[in-house]
């Protein structure tokens, strides 16, 4: 029998400890009937866990997961609320009154998905051997040991949103590892909409019916343009950027986008677990892992890929013989056309566009550990953009000469309706040069991504996605 990676899936959590820090245990309890309403009840204080998500219960002696639920509702400090009535998650056998207690680590599945469909895996299990140079009357060398355990290796995907129910885009868990942190959007189970007072309005400054359920930071459709909300001035107001280029018209609807931007210094950071599961049968799990970086590419008319590098630092493996059925998405790809590229107020074709967003991380190293015992994400000192033009003026070049500044905004719709955004309020260009295409002059240019000045620094990237 041979094993292809067509009969293997993929499945990726978030790391997040709860309990006490002596025991690291909590307790997951079952409803009386074995599947309903259950508590999971936590010991220490609930972050990073909202209504909407689903939650593993899991046991890393075992790698396995216990038990998967939906959150519905969220009691802070002290536990959540999980519902799979409908059995929707495949728990099926669970036993009535039963709890279970989770060794030292509760996971999340940030994009609420089972497994990810993608166009590439490619981690590798490392083991640094410890050779031994004894003297000793022998010319052979003493058997050598296992020292320390680390992966590393690369994820790609196409660049495409979930269905419609549930906001955000495939792979999403990899998107905030990797830019640092979230804005959940609206959706049919949790609405973030509001309406426009159109007499009072302007392009840059919107006056609505409530501010509420929006983030300084997020990206957001008004009526059919998109923008990224600067400032909330307070309930009614928020300023945006880049300013609308229509006049906001009265009872227009803003909603909210799945956004992902760059996490402040003092936000939380958080590893993940990834599972490679091959034919039904073997399970191969990277723990401590972290993204690296992303490289998103933008080909012209075909389906943009988002490529992922990942470190870990350490893995297992076992037979594991549970069968995946339910993959991560159902909606339509992007595809790179009919886009809207403008940086500094000026609007270009651009092709051969790329995005990327890289971390500089930090591994702690201790006996306690396998050699790594923590990973940390110390500067994004790669935040740029890359395209290619035909070459018509000397404009960039002469923009790249003073170190001129401006904004950057990209966006495309798929045929499904759904949109993608990327926005940068302040960008240089760190490179032009001139080169050929069949004899055509061509213009390749390079920016650099910088943060605002203006708020917390975190807004040198945006990147939103929803309806």
């Amino acid at each position: 029998m041979h094993f292809t990676k067509r009969s293997s899936t993929y499945s990726i959590v978030q790391e997040q400890t709860f309990g006490s820090a002596a025991s690291g245990l909590s307790k997951l309890i079952t409803s009386a009937v074995g599947l309903g309403t259950s508590t999971a009840v936590l010991s220490a204080n609930i972050t990073g866990i909202a209504v909407g998500d689903i939650v593993y219960a899991f046991d890393k002696v075992n790698q396995n997961v216990k038990y998967t639920a939906r959150v519905v509702a969220v009691a802070a400090g002290v536990s959540v609320t999980v519902d799979d009535s409908n059995n929707t998650l495949g728990n099926a056998g669970l036993v009535a009154n039963t709890s279970w207690e989770v060794q030292g680590t509760v996971l999340k599945i940030g994009d609420k998905t089972k497994f990810l469909e993608l166009t590439e895996f490619n981690i590798t299990p490392q083991v640094a051997n410890i050779t031994r140079n004894v003297i000793r009357q022998s010319f052979v060398s003493l058997e050598s040991l296992v020292g320390e355990k680390t992966s590393s290796g690369s994820i790609a995907l196409e660049v495409t949103p979930l269905e419609s129910d549930i906001a955000g885009i495939n792979g999403g868990i990899l998107y905030e590892n990797t830019f640092g942190k979230v804005f959940t959007g609206d959706t049919v189970l949790i609405p973030k909409t509001t309406t426009i007072d159109g007499l009072t309005s302007t392009p840059t400054n919107l006056v609505v019916l409530d501010t509420t359920t929006f983030t300084a930071g997020q990206v957001i459709k008004v009526g059919s343009e998109y923008t990224t909300i600067k400032t909330i001035t307070n309930a009614t107001e928020m300023v945006v950027r880049p300013a609308l280029v229509l006049a906001p018209a009265d009872l227009a609807v803003v909603s909210a986008l799945h956004t992902y931007i760059l996490a402040g210094v003092n936000d939380p950071q958080y590893t993940l677990s990834v599972r490679e599961h091959i034919g039904n049968t073997y399970d191969y799990v990277y723990s401590g892992v972290i993204s690296n970086s992303v490289s998103i590419s933008i080909p012209t008319a075909n389906i943009p890929i988002s490529t992922f590098s990942v470190t870990g630092a350490g893995f297992s493996g076992g037979l594991n013989t549970a069968v995946d059925t339910t993959p991560s998405f159902s909606q339509i790809p992007f595809i790179g056309k009919n886009a809207t590229v403008t940086v500094g107020g000026v609007v270009y074709c651009m092709r051969d566009v790329k995005i990327d967003v890289g971390s500089e991380v930090y591994d702690s190293k201790g006996i306690c550990s396998d050699g790594i015992s923590g990973r940390t994400v110390v500067s994004k000192p790669t935040l740029k953009l890359s395209g290619t033009l035909d070459y018509t003026n000397m404009d960039n070049f002469l923009a790249f000469q003073k170190g001129d500044t401006g904004e950057m905004w990209i966006s495309m719709v798929n045929q499904d309706g759904k949109a993608l955004v990327f926005y940068a309020p302040r960008v240089k260009r760190t490179n032009v040069t001139k080169g050929d295409d069949s004899m055509v002059i061509t213009e390749s240019i390079e920016l650099e991504m910088l943060e605002s000045g203006e708020v917390e620094y975190t807004d040198a990237i945006m990147m939103g996605i929803g309806r």
